[in-house]
């Protein structure tokens, strides 16, 4: 029982583990100048879904600022 259990654990964890894998967490900043550089930074990322087009109508009743996320 013991050692099925232990193949099991061991055939898991190479599956989920990757060395790049962008999907993980970001460290937690520590310090305000740090944090500001993260924020900062994550302004200029590219948004992971992109907005769908405007219509002609909401091309003509939206300003610049109303189109964004």
């Amino acid at each position: 029982m013991r050692q099925t259990i232990a193949l099991i654990l061991l055939a898991a964890v190479p599956c989920g583990v990757r060395a790049d894998d962008t999907s993980a967490p970001r460290p937690i900043p520590l310090t305000r100048p740090e944090m500001k550089k993260y924020i900062e930074d994550m302004k200029e990322r590219k948004p992971r879904i992109p907005l769908p087009e405007l219509t002609d109508e909401e091309k003509a009743a939206a300003d610049d600022r109303s189109r964004g996320y």
